[in-house]
């Protein structure tokens, strides 16, 4: 029996989609939780969509946009799509090994549920202020 926790399991999966977030705020002051559970959540219906051959709607603003492009490239480099970037590449610890569709969804829908809690506790960029504290 698994009893691990998707958060403990998944953390660095969790901390990628969060460091591709951080990045888009820390360039735009600007982002709201709002916007960035917006993207989130379109990014959710891409991936679920895929399998039925539905195609993706990007987000309206440019900023959205923005999030929607740097949480999909994090997920897709996790889903094995797209190349790890040499400065992503992990040391001693082999190869990151691809995980499915089904994982990233959760992922995605994790954060999400993470921007709801931190947004009711501390505002409009609660949960972007929150996860600024764990950055580099």
């Amino acid at each position: 029996m698994n009893d691990i926790p998707f958060e403990d399991k998944y953390m660095d999966i969790l901390q990628n989609i969060e460091a591709a977030i951080h990045k888009i705020h820390v360039d735009n002051p600007e982002l709201t939780d709002y916007g960035v559970d917006r993207a989130l959540e379109l990014l959710v219906r891409a991936y679920q969509g895929e399998a039925r051959g539905k195609k993706p709607t990007p987000p309206r603003s440019q900023l959205g946009l923005q999030v929607y492009e740097a949480a999909r490239r994090a997920c897709e480099i996790r889903l094995g799509r797209a190349p790890i970037p040499s400065n992503l590449k992990p040391v001693g610890e082999g190869e990151m090994k691809p995980v499915s569709v089904e994982i990233i969804v959760r992922a995605l829908k994790r954060v999400r549920k993470s921007i709801a809690l931190w947004t009711k506790e501390a505002g409009r960029q609660g949960y972007l202020n929150y996860i600024s504290q764990f950055m580099p």
